[in-house]
């Protein structure tokens, strides 16, 4: 095989692959996997690394962590690979191990594992590598400060002190960093917080900021809001996931709003959304709530 055709064979099989990690298609990598190793391509950290992101996808985190031990020279690209193949397994502690390994970790690295330490809520070593990596010099970016908000779960202080250093390190323009604090205000009791993270966040406001707030006045039970939002939310044809519809019933039943629970409920029947068991589970407590006090009412004599 001449030069030319050997760079465009490299080519193919670079493309396919590539396709194959962004499709999940397992059989097809396989094969092209047994092909990488009987042919007489000369070993590579960038086909391994592939090899790694592809297992990891589709949940092979044993044949991932082979890929990754075959890889001639490892890079911070592979170990990061790796590391957030056991992080999307939940074991943040073997991941840990591996961060150690790296040579030289960059700002992937730690946001992998930060994350899945707070994704798991194991807060202290979450933040202990926040902490760590301020020390670093690298620069970070919106996933960190969003993992690190997440981390800090119950803890307002610190997170008012990542608010401010998010504005100060200009990462107030992510739309992730102000998505977290609305979550996480609202969670920690402060609607007040979460409504001015909102109402600044301008052009940069997506579909989950939206949705965040939702659930924040469904939280603190601020029905007339949440209905507010939602219906506009509708005329700007903007996603709805099922925690906003769930918060609209919850806001609707603080309101004991029977009439807009029974239009609600027709609209998830349209929607396909009638037999979620969580939003079934809401339209129950909405029915229980308005009739009680219907009877409540004519007990009454009103």
């Amino acid at each position: 095989m001449n030069q030319q055709r050997l760079v465009e064979s490299l080519q193919q099989f670079r493309h396919i692959l590539k396709t194959c990690i962004a499709q999940r298609d397992l059989l097809t990598g396989k094969s092209l996997h047994t092909l990488y190793i009987k042919s007489l391509i000369p070993p590579s950290t960038y086909f391994s690394n592939h090899f790694i992101l592809l297992y990891s996808k589709c949940g092979l985190l044993t044949t991932a962590r082979r890929a990754f031990e075959a890889t001639p020279e490892p890079n911070v690209f592979s170990f990061n690979a790796i590391l957030n193949a056991y992080a999307k397994e939940a074991q943040p502690h073997l991941a840990h191990q591996l961060f150690d390994k790296i040579p030289q970790p960059d700002i992937v690295s730690y946001n992998t594992l930060i994350s899945a330490y707070a994704d798991l809520g194991y807060t202290l070593p979450a933040l202990r590598l926040f902490l760590d990596l301020k020390d670093t010099g690298l620069a970070m970016d919106g996933f960190t400060l969003s993992a690190a908000i997440t981390a800090a779960n119950d803890n307002v202080d610190f997170i008012t002190q990542l608010h401010s250093l998010s504005i100060s390190a200009g990462l107030d323009s992510y739309a992730s960093v102000n998505n977290t604090l609305i979550t996480y205000y609202s969670k920690n009791g402060h609607l007040d917080y979460a409504r001015e993270v909102f109402g600044s966040m301008g052009e940069i406001k997506d579909e989950v900021s939206w949705n965040s707030m939702i659930v924040a006045y469904g939280q603190h039970r601020e029905g007339i809001k949440a209905l507010a939002l939602y219906k506009e939310m509708e005329l700007r044809d903007l996603y709805l996931d099922m925690f906003t519809l769930a918060s609209v019933l919850t806001a609707l039943t603080s309101m004991e709003d029977l009439r807009g629970g029974l239009q609600f409920h027709a609209r998830l029947i349209r929607m396909g959304f009638h037999e979620n068991p969580h939003l079934g589970s809401g339209l129950i407590d909405l029915y229980s709530k308005c009739s009680a006090r219907q009877g409540s009412e004519k007990a009454s004599g009103l």
